[in-house]
C-alpha cells in the first residue's frame, strides 16, 4: 500500500494525503459530519500554510517536490541543498504568518456571522489558526519557527553552528513547555482524569518533536563528518540499459545472460527502472516502458550527504547516476547508507 495518495496539483505542486489522513477524514466525515467540516476546513488552511512555503521557495528558485498533508499536520518536500541563510529565513516564516493571516480572517468574518453553529464554527477556526500560527513561530525545530531561527544565526555562523544551537534552544524550549504544564495542572488544581490526560498529550506533543530535533541534529553531523565524501564508492555498473519499447519476454533472457536484475531505460530527459514483479500483468509481448517507474538522476559530482537526502526526500531506494550527461551507473540507498557509516566509523577511530 503506497504511504500517499495524490489529489491533484497547484502551482505544478503535487498534493498528496497520508493514507492514515485520508482514512481519518472517511471516518471523521461518516461519524460526525460536522467534526469530519472542522477537520476539512483545518486541513484546508494547514495546505494554505504549505502553500505559502512552497510558493517562496519556488520564487527563491529552490525546488519543490510535492506537499503532504498529514495527521499531525503538512509537511512541504522542498530541496533544502545549500539554500543561503535569508532564503530559510523568508521560506519558513511565511507559512506562520499565512497561517496568522487566515486567522484574523476567519476572526473578522466572526463578527459578521449570525449567532449560532456557523459562528461557533468560525470562531474554533480563528482560534485553531492563530494557535498553529503562534506554534509554529516557536523558535525550535522541526516547527518553521526552528528554521527561522536557524536561518538568522546562519548570517553570523555556520550552518553546523547554527544548527546546534538551534536544537539546544529546542530543547530547552521543550523542557519548559513540560514544567509550564506541570505548573498549570497544580495551580488549576484540575480532577485527576484531567491532569493526566493533559500530561499524556504534552509528553507526546514533545516526544514527537524532540524526534526531529534529533533528526535534524543527525543530519548536521552527517554533512559536517562526510565533508568531501563523494558517492563514486557507491556507485554500481551491473544494471542493463535497453529500450523503452524493448518487449518483455526478452527481458528474462537479458536477466539470465548478463546477471543483471536492475534493468534501466531511457525516458525523456531521465531514466525508470523497469519493475519486473509486473511482467505477468502486462503479458510477454507488452513494452518494457509500460512496467516501469522513473527514478532521481543525481550527478556524480555531487556529495554522499547531499545524494543520500535527495533520495530520502523523493522516497526513492536507487537512483540513476550521470556524468556530463552521460549514464554512468545507478546508486541504492542501501549502498549509499553503508558508505556514509563506514566513513564515519573510520573517522570516529582516527579521531
Amino acid at each position: 500500500m503506497a504511504d500517499t495518495l495524490r489529489i491533484g496539483s497547484i502551482f505544478g505542486i503535487s498534493i498528496e494525503l497520508h493514507w492514515i489522513f485520508a482514512l481519518l477524514t472517511l471516518f471523521f466525515v461518516i461519524v460526525s459530519p460536522l467534526f469530519g467540516l472542522i477537520w476539512i476546513l483545518l486541513f484546508v488552511c494547514v495546505l494554505l500554510h504549505e502553500l505559502a512555503h512552497s510558493v517562496t521557495a519556488m520564487r527563491n528558485g529552490l525546488k519543490v517536490k510535492k506537499i503532504i498533508l498529514m495527521p499531525l499536520g503538512g509537511a512541504s518536500m522542498i530541496d533544502e541543498i545549500d539554500v543561503d541563510p535569508k532564503v530559510e529565513f523568508n521560506t519558513a516564516i511565511v507559512g506562520p504568518i499565512a497561517s496568522l493571516v487566515i486567522g484574523g480572517l476567519f476572526g473578522i468574518l466572526s463578527i459578521f456571522t449570525p449567532v449560532g453553529i456557523i459562528t461557533r464554527l468560525v470562531t474554533l477556526m480563528f482560534i485553531l489558526n492563530v494557535f498553529l500560527g503562534i506554534l509554529n513561530l516557536l523558535p525550535a525545530f522541526p516547527m518553521d519557527g526552528g528554521r527561522v531561527f536557524r536561518g538568522y544565526l546562519s548570517r553570523k555562523y555556520d550552518r553546523y553552528k547554527a544548527t546546534d544551537i538551534t536544537a539546544k534552544i529546542s530543547k530547552i524550549t521543550f523542557i519548559l513547555i513540560f514544567v509550564g504544564t506541570v505548573i498549570y495542572v497544580v495551580v488549576a488544581r484540575l480532577p485527576l482524569i484531567d491532569t493526566e490526560l493533559d500530561l499524556a498529550i504534552t509528553v507526546i506533543f514533545i516526544w514527537f518533536l524532540w524526534g526531529g530535533v534529533a533528526a535534524e541534529e543527525y543530519g548536521m553531523k552527517v554533512r559536517k563528518e562526510t565533508r568531501g565524501l563523494g558517492i563514486k564508492g557507491a556507485i554500481s555498473t551491473h544494471f542493463a540499459l535497453v529500450g523503452e519499447n524493448r518487449a518483455v519476454r526478452s527481458l528474462y533472457r537479458l536477466v539470465a545472460n548478463t546477471k543483471s536484475h536492475i534493468i534501466l531505460i531511457r525516458r525523456g530527459g531521465g531514466y525508470a527502472i523497469v519493475d519486473i514483479s509486473k511482467a505477468k500483468k502486462v503479458g510477454p509481448a507488452a513494452a518494457a516502458g509500460s512496467i516501469s517507474i522513473d527514478i532521481p538522476v543525481i550527478q556524480k559530482g555531487i556529495s554522499a550527504a547531499d545524494a543520500f537526502y535527495r533520495m530520502e526526500s523523493d522516497g526513492t531506494a536507487i537512483a540513476a547516476v550521470v556524468s556530463k550527461g552521460r549514464l554512468v551507473g545507478i546508486i541504492t540507498l542501501q549502498q549509499l547508507h553503508a558508505l556514509i557509516n563506514l566513513h564515519m566509523i573510520k573517522r570516529d577511530r582516527l579521531a
